[in-house]
């Protein structure tokens, strides 16, 4: 909604008083790692991701005091003058970048951070896309927040971040993501008949598995070793896989996704050191040796969710297993980042 005041005998635009966006998380299939400017500027990369029904709500709307900035995210609280004095980087490069103040910017997520789900990423559009409501500028094309997102990630500090995970919280839905050398990124949705889309979704566990949560480090062994050269082989053996499960979902054989996980994870620990370990090694082999016929540790690794594929007729077998951890019931969500409330 927007309000307009009469000062001066000028009509001026205001802010709305309150925004509150929806942000879905992501899930990548394979070649992630690809995203990685270090790997696309010389070779290209590509992604198959979806975004699902868990989120990040960001709410922004006008403080009380009109000088300060009040900020409540995961178990922070910040009360500031200036956003000079933000403790955090992105929501300070954001402040920063709309020059607001008087406002108060609260976040909260239905999943934990440190999941391998893209939770900085998320929250980063999910942040954009309500302050740049809240100021009432032009709308955000979806590669307009991509874009803005990653360049924000990249300028808080020396630390590798790669691509999807922004295309993913903008754009919402399965997706096929081509990252360009030139930088540009194509999009293209998976469009799959309703009962191939719903076989693939029930034959999907997420189970948690915890773990200590360093994606940016082992984010930034990979790129060291892409610029080296040690890793551009089994960088691109994760690439090739993407068009397989591609020609794979459109014809309706779904089953293929648990052989290209089962692939994708075994290139995979090879790029970098804390990928996996013997803990993980070990659920992965029980998983397998209980029905399932791939999967992999979701986002840089070390830690949070295993993704498994297990066919219809292993569900049985496989719950038995599955029953020993937390697992995260979900749903596909083909929209991505929106305003779901402004006044």
């Amino acid at each position: 909604m927007l309000r307009i005041s009469l000062r001066g005998g000028r009509l001026l635009n205001t802010t709305n008083n309150i925004v509150i966006t929806r942000t879905p998380f992501r899930i990548s299939f394979c070649g992630g790692g690809s995203d990685l400017e270090s790997y696309y500027e010389n070779n290209g990369g590509c992604v198959i991701s979806t975004t699902i029904n868990k989120y990040i709500y960001v709410i922004c709307k006008k403080n009380f005091d009109e000088d300060e900035i009040k900020l409540k995210y995961l178990d922070n609280i910040e009360n500031i003058a200036r956003y000079k004095e933000i403790n955090n980087d992105i929501l300070k490069k954001i402040i920063e970048k709309y020059n607001i103040h008087g406002v108060e910017i609260i976040s909260t997520s239905d999943v934990p951070k440190g999941t391998g789900l893209g939770s900085s990423s998320t929250f980063t559009i999910g942040t954009l896309n309500a302050i740049n409501e809240y100021k009432n500028e032009k709308k955000l094309t979806c590669t307009q927040l991509a874009n803005y997102a990653w360049q924000i990630e990249k300028n808080t500090g020396n630390k590798s971040v790669g691509k999807q995970d922004q295309w993913a919280a903008a754009f919402g839905g399965l997706k096929y993501y081509q990252f360009n050398k030139d930088g540009s990124v194509y999009v293209e949705k998976i469009e799959l008949k309703p009962e191939t889309l719903e076989a693939l979704q029930n034959n999907l566990y997420m189970i948690y598995v915890g773990g200590e949560h360093k994606s940016y480090e082992i984010l930034d062994e990979q790129a060291k070793r892409i610029k080296k050269g040690t890793n551009v082989e089994n960088q691109q053996k994760i690439c090739d896989l993407v068009p397989v499960l591609k020609k794979a979902l459109y014809d309706g054989n779904i089953d293929v996704l648990g052989e290209v996980l089962n692939q994708n994870w075994n290139l995979k620990k090879s790029l970098a050191s804390g990928i996996s370990n013997d803990r993980l090694d070990d659920i992965y082999k029980k998983a397998l040796e209980k029905g399932a016929t791939g999967g992999k540790l979701l986002g840089a690794g070390g830690s949070g969710f295993f993704l498994f594929y297990v066919p219809r007729q292993n569900h049985k077998q496989f719950e038995e297993f599955s029953q020993n951890y937390k697992v995260l019931d979900f749903k596909f969500e083909d929209e991505g980042s929106t305003i779901i409330y402004k006044v």
